[in-house]
């Protein structure tokens, strides 16, 4: 038997849209397994999940009882949203609002069960339920009281807004019985882009313009990887050629999704940093020696000291508090005697930085960190490393 690519391509787009509602509700629920806002999240995932799912068996069997309950499982998809927007909002929706989401369902099913009402008549029904049931929605979060809500609150339903504004349009294209030519079916892809930009772990302190680029990215990526199945097929079929865009696209966001998730899994398996934990010097010199990263660190103070003593490398080194050696002078010149010092110090330890602990006595560590590892999390490594010194040596009795 053969497959229409139509089909192989749908299944495919939904088949990643639920992998990454799955996910992202194991994850959700592994963070916070009792929270109420939880439960709700995890709930609308599993069921988005469970949509798709039922899609990619629905138009792969093309069996009517499984198409007819995909139609269902989607016009319930806005009440099942707004379940979540509730608790996103910390208030009730209008009781207009949700007897309106319930009644779309309930006359959809009885549009499927009486035989003498016409195919297009439900196909209107199934349409302004969801699109108009999302728009609703979308209506509530935006004119909600920001000053009842928290900061990092507000940004996250400014993501879902945006996501929601690409979503409406893609679930559209669900319809074939508006346009039935349509290469595939898009509005997996606007719920893997609301996933990921709305509550995707590694977007929650990304800005605007990174989220963005991200996704552009990934589009890209999906354009080249369409054009060179394309020209590895020696056709030029559009259809195809946007098809094999949309399965790359949506696979790269199910992958970003899944790869953010194992990164949040591993942050949080990941040890507490022996540092945290140190109360006196000889803890901190033997925590210091433990860690993964700074271990073979130096820890210099007294007599290594003694030949760049001088007023200017101690202002440097307390203007600073972390001198490293690629951004040398330091907004200095060259020649400053602090400058000097601090690089003949850094040429003598093979070091990348020079971390102040105490001002007085003078001590330092010097960090030799390669260069594959340097990046966001080893700055805030040295940096929790410098006030964890600091205040093991200042509360340690003075002889």
């Amino acid at each position: 038997m053969t497959i229409a690519p139509t089909i192989v391509a749908d299944c495919l787009v939904n088949l990643f849209g639920a992998i990454g509602a799955v996910v992202l509700a194991r994850e959700a629920l592994r963070d916070d397994p009792n929270g109420p806002m939880t439960r709700r999240i995890s709930f609308a995932l599993h069921f988005v999940g469970a949509l798709f799912l039922l899609r990619c068996i629905a138009w792969w069997l093309q069996d009517a009882f499984t198409l007819h309950l995909a139609d269902i499982f989607a016009v319930l998809t806005p009440l099942v949203s707004l379940f979540v927007a509730e608790g996103l909002i910390r208030r009730h929706a209008p009781l207009w609002m949700k007897w309106a989401l319930i009644a779309g369902p309930a006359v959809l099913m009885m549009a499927k069960i009486l035989p003498f009402i016409p195919a297009g008549v439900v196909s209107a029904v199934l349409i302004l339920s969801v699109v108009g049931g999302f728009g609703a929605i979308a209506f509530m979060l935006w004119t909600r009281d920001p000053s009842r809500l928290t900061q990092a609150e507000n940004a996250s339903i400014r993501r879902v807004l945006q996501a929601m504004l690409v979503l409406a349009p893609l679930i559209v294209s669900d319809f074939r019985s508006i346009w039935p030519d349509v290469p595939v079916r898009l509005g997996a892809i606007g719920a893997l882009l609301l996933l990921y930009l709305g509550f995707g772990s590694g977007n929650l302190q990304a800005s605007a313009s990174v989220r963005i680029a991200t996704v552009l990215g990934f589009a890209a990526i999906a354009a080249l990887f369409a054009l060179g199945y394309q020209a590895a097929n020696g056709g030029d079929d559009i259809a195809q050629l946007l098809r094999a865009g949309a399965v790359g696209f949506s696979g790269l966001l199910c992958a970003a999704i899944f790869s953010e998730a194992r990164g949040a899994r591993g942050e949080r398996n990941r040890p507490v940093n022996p540092l945290l934990s140190a109360r006196t010097p000889a803890e901190f010199e033997t925590s210091l020696t433990a860690h993964p990263l700074l271990g073979g660190a130096h820890l210099l103070s007294g007599a290594a000291l003694e030949h760049v003593q001088h007023p200017a490398f101690q202002a440097l080194l307390q203007e600073r508090g972390v001198l490293t050696g690629a951004h040398a002078p330091w907004g200095r010149i060259a020649t400053d005697d602090g400058v000097e010092r601090a690089m003949s110090l850094i040429t003598a330890h093979e070091a990348t930085d020079l971390v102040l602990l105490t001002p007085s006595p003078l001590r330092i560590l010097a960090v030799a960190l390669p260069a594959v590892a340097r990046d966001a999390r080893s700055e805030s490594e040295i940096q929790l490393a410098r006030l964890a010194g600091e205040l093991a040596y200042t509360r340690a009795p003075q002889s």
